[in-house]
């Protein structure tokens, strides 16, 4: 009798497992991405070879690039985002419940800034296109651009241009 009990009771433990797992992992809390991304530095080298230093967090996979900066409430002077992708092509960008102004750096595949869009508004929908095929982005504080000189022309010391 007992052990009829004790294996009824296995079993009934047994089916209500994945239940249970469900439960458990759908109550977990959910990290934001950007919270786990590495950070790396670079340098903007400007006029007269100003070096104008960066820490980027890496939006390297497709889920880190739609996150991007969403939620950031700020960004500090000498911080930024570095969106990498696999290869040059035309890219667009918006600011979907993105909460600061930014501005974004369109680079080429030589580490070239070949295009600047300055103070992007706010969780506007409206497309940022990068005119041209683009390496990478990097997005800064709206306004750094003009406050460390950053222009086209200028190039991004990075591992990922040749």
């Amino acid at each position: 009798m007992i052990i009829r009990i004790a294996l009824a009771t296995l079993f009934l433990a047994i089916l209500a497992l994945p239940a249970v797992a469900q439960t458990g992992s759908a109550a977990a809390p959910q990290v934001k991405p950007s919270a786990k991304l590495a950070v790396e530095k670079l340098n903007i080298i400007g006029a007269g070879h100003k070096i104008i230093p960066l820490a980027v967090e890496m939006a390297v996979t497709q889920d880190e690039q739609i996150d991007g900066l969403m939620g950031r409430t700020s960004l500090g002077p000498h911080e930024g985002m570095l969106f990498l992708f696999d290869k040059a092509d035309n890219v667009s960008f918006w600011m979907k419940d993105t909460l600061i102004p930014l501005d974004m750096l369109f680079i080429d595949q030589h580490g070239r800034i070949f295009n600047i869009f300055e103070n992007a508004k706010p969780e506007d929908l409206s497309p940022i296109r990068s005119n041209g095929p683009a390496k990478a982005v990097i997005e800064i504080a709206g306004g750094g651009a003009k406050t460390h000189g950053i222009k086209v022309g200028n190039t991004v010391e990075y591992k990922a241009f040749h």
